[in-house]
């Protein structure tokens, strides 16, 4: 073998053995990035386990909370200013029935009733319109 041909195979050795020693070096870091990643890993499975906690606490505290009290009793009952208060189911014949204004009108009348003051206030809103 000619001394230009070991020289270049000493070379090529030694860019092996420098190869191999980065690889070592690498892998003997490995360790230390596992160790990184499991403590990332924890961290995540504990931020989970705590927003799952906080989720079922508010989802029991909203099983546990009462049921909207309904309206008393008394504030449907009629009065005497407003006899026809308490009793919405009798006013849907008035509002149907021909003799309250013309069709048209009427339509126009229980969308603008609707409109301002709700779906639950039309019946006793468009009587009052009725017996005026």
């Amino acid at each position: 073998m000619t001394e230009a041909g070991v020289l270049t195979r000493s070379r090529a050795t030694e860019e092996s053995i420098t190869h191999l020693q980065e690889r070592v070096a690498s892998l003997d870091a490995v360790p230390e990035k596992l160790d990184k990643l499991i403590d990332t890993v924890r961290e995540h499975v504990e931020n989970i386990q705590s927003s799952l906690t906080t989720l079922n606490l508010r989802v029991t505290g909203l099983e546990k909370q009462p049921a909207r009290p309904s309206p008393p009793r008394s504030a449907l009952l009629p009065t005497p200013e407003f006899p026809h208060l308490g009793a919405p189911s009798t006013f849907r014949p008035m509002l149907t029935s021909p003799n309250f204004l013309d069709p048209a009108l009427r339509l126009l009348t229980l969308h603008t009733i609707r409109r301002v003051v709700g779906h639950q206030g039309v019946f006793p809103v468009a009587s009052i319109i009725s017996n005026a």
